[in-house]
């Protein structure tokens, strides 16, 4: 479930400004296209700055263990194949995950000569801030995991998603109305009945992907066998239905569901996503904070050294940040 979350941030992150995808200034989608076409052409491609808005509730209706967790990211500077060049994001979580209370906070800046990472719970933060030096060396073990196009290419799900249309996801796709986003866009809003078997099937395939799955797995996700045998149902009236707003050049603006009553291997639980995507290619304004620790009285705390950290293969840099970032996310990065 955590994983999920990290993934959506990820695929922002490297769906946005695709080479494979299709820049917004080539689609111009008709104000009266029909729910089908709508869904066939959305996507992130074209995407190189904007603020993104995710939102995650998991409840479990036996036990009454809500955890939610919720994430504003704006970028910009985000260029076909690379990381944003300017990056700020806001992450919260808490409630009960496996009978253990969560309460966390983490925030990130990331500016073309520095980067500052802070997080605790809501009472308490540590502030750690990494250098010009540091933050160059961090960004060329990424691109050069991106151009490896392993386990480490943070573009491997991303590939496997773009083979995925949508509309394999939604049946009797419908128009619910057609409205003005808050920064002015106006968008079309297409609601369907989510089909689960082709969500889970699809999921399968990411988990046996090699580099995909590799990522799933250090973010938590369950392997391919365990989404196999996974049996999901519903009560009657209770089916998910899923909601998609697009603006006339395919950019999703909205993209969310709720699972009512779903009971999945025994046991119930409701769900609720949302992705929501605001001042898409307008100017972002991303700030540093706050002065913090060294960069490298983190990595200590965590159990390495940045040496250590610039020394090992790109791949495995990059699955151990992606590990990192769920286990805060979760309130416990150690």
């Amino acid at each position: 479930m955590l994983g999920a979350f990290a993934v959506a941030l990820l695929l922002l992150l490297n769906a946005c400004g695709s080479e494979s995808g299709t820049d917004t200034d080539e689609i111009t989608l008709s104000p009266t296209a029909p729910p089908r076409e709508v869904a066939e052409v959305a996507g992130l491609a074209g995407v190189h700055s904007g603020e993104a808005e995710v939102s995650l509730l998991l409840n479990d209706l036996e036990t009454e263990e809500p955890v939610s967790i919720y994430l504003l990211a704006g970028f910009e500077g985000l260029d076909e194949g690379s990381m944003p060049q300017s990056l700020s994001m806001d992450a919260k979580s808490n409630g009960e995950l496996n009978r253990r209370s969560v309460d966390a906070s983490a925030s990130l800046s990331v500016l073309p000569d520095k980067a500052q990472i802070a997080y605790g719970n809501a009472e308490r933060q540590k502030s750690y801030e990494i250098g010009t030096e540091s933050l160059a060396a961090l960004r060329s073990k990424f691109e050069q995991a991106h151009s490896e196009e392993g386990t480490g290419d943070l573009a491997a799900c991303l590939q496997a998603f773009e083979r995925f249309e949508l509309t394999q996801l939604l049946r009797d796709p419908k128009i619910e109305e057609r409205r003005q986003e808050s920064d002015g866009t106006k968008v079309t809003v297409v609601v369907g009945e989510l089909i689960i078997s082709r969500l889970r099937e699809f999921a399968v395939k990411l988990a046996r992907n090699p580099a995909c799955g590799a990522q799933m797995a250090a973010l938590g996700l369950p392997p391919a066998p365990v989404l196999e045998m996974a049996k999901v149902d519903f009560k009657k009236g209770f089916g998910p239905h899923l909601t998609l707003a697009v603006d006339r050049h395919g950019v999703i603006r909205e993209l969310s569901t709720r699972f009512e009553c779903a009971r999945l291997n025994g046991k119930v639980f409701e769900l609720e996503f949302g992705f929501r995507m605001r001042e898409v290619n307008r100017p972002i304004q991303v700030r540093a904070g706050e002065s913090g620790k060294p960069f490298d009285r983190l990595l200590g705390e965590l159990g390495t050294t940045e040496d250590a950290v610039l020394r090992a293969p790109s791949s495995v840099a990059v699955l151990a940040f992606l590990e990192g970032l769920s286990n805060i996310l979760t309130g416990d990065p150690e």
